[in-house]
């Protein structure tokens, strides 16, 4: 349902139909929601036209390979 409210013919690029909000409150809701990597994707448009989303974008890159260390099985930083 998140994902309805995006322009998927624009592609996870910023424009008038995905602005920069758009992308913020989907990775607010994956991150409320338990899901940390599909928020890491949401922020990754954001990476370039704001500098600042870096550091998010590390810390939540933290968050994901912390929450990876308990998985067994699937998880790929086993």
């Amino acid at each position: 349902i998140r994902l309805m409210a995006m322009d998927m013919q624009g592609g996870r690029q910023i424009g008038a139909l995905n602005p920069p909000g758009l992308f913020v409150l989907l990775a607010e809701a994956n991150l409320r929601t338990g899901r940390s990597r599909e928020a890491l994707d949401m922020l990754d448009p954001l990476k370039e036209a704001y500098p600042e989303v870096k550091g998010l974008n590390e810390t939540l890159g933290d968050l994901v390979v912390l929450e990876g260390l308990e998985r067994i099985g699937d998880s790929k930083e086993n």
